[in-house]
């Protein structure tokens, strides 16, 4: 009965460790931006992928399929993307509408902000320019971010 009890009490605290280090925040995440314009020609799409420090930018234009998309990586450090990171509260982004304002009517261009962690993901779409309540500062750095790839060829 006593070795039985024993094995039990382990059994239940092996258990407890497990699941407190499957905490959601450890999930992997992606973040992802990106604008479009529907009256333009060229590259009229732009999509930045952030993982982890690896940096994906594309430009494209599914409306001209002769025209193939141009791709170039980048790198952050590791302070960099857990700033990011921790901007990216997918939770609170899920609060949001998927569509605020009205994103390029007039021409006038939109812009999306989407987080994936964990199996979920959860995309605004916005009018670009403007940005996400709340989200401020992930927009404003992701939007330096595909800057910097301007020269992208």
């Amino acid at each position: 009965m006593k070795s039985y009890l024993i094995v039990l009490l382990m059994s239940v605290a092996v258990n407890r460790c497990a699941d407190s280090t499957s905490e959601e925040p450890t999930a992997k995440m992606i973040i992802r931006s990106g604008t479009s314009y529907g009256f333009c020609s060229g590259y009229c799409e732009q999509l930045l992928s952030v993982e982890g420090n690896a940096v994906t930018f594309t430009k494209l234009n599914s409306r001209a399929p002769t025209l193939p998309p141009i791709t170039c990586r980048g790198v952050l450090t590791e302070a960099k993307w857990t700033d990011l990171r921790a901007q990216a509260d997918l939770s609170q982004l899920q609060k949001q509408p998927k569509t605020l304002g009205c994103p390029d009517c007039a021409d006038g261009g939109a812009e999306f902000l989407e987080i994936q962690q964990g199996g979920e993901q959860y995309r605004v779409t916005f009018e670009a320019g403007t940005t996400v309540p709340g989200f401020e500062a992930l927009v404003t750095a992701l939007r330096e971010k595909r800057k910097a790839f301007a020269d992208c060829q």
